[in-house]
């Protein structure tokens, strides 16, 4: 009965002494996963205003190319 009172006593108190490094690792690994989360979204936008740009160009080319066959299909050269 004695060991199992003070097993479980020093138990609580080791849990209520590392409550607060608990809660300052919860909190830095929040912190860490907010910041993770960000970046993803960045990365995100960014590849998508790569992707985007890609069209463009795309449809920049195909412009080109409309006008240079319209200009052959009109009597050009």
């Amino acid at each position: 009965m004695r060991q199992t009172f003070t097993t479980y006593f020093f138990t609580i108190t080791k849990i209520n002494l590392l409550k607060p490094f608990r809660l300052q690792l919860h909190a830095k690994l929040h912190k860490v996963g907010e910041i993770f989360k960000r970046v993803g979204e960045i990365a995100s936008v960014s590849y998508l205003l790569k992707f985007e740009s890609f069209f463009e160009y795309l449809l920049t080319i195909l412009r080109y190319f409309s006008n240079f066959v319209r200009y052959l299909l009109e009597g050009g050269f």
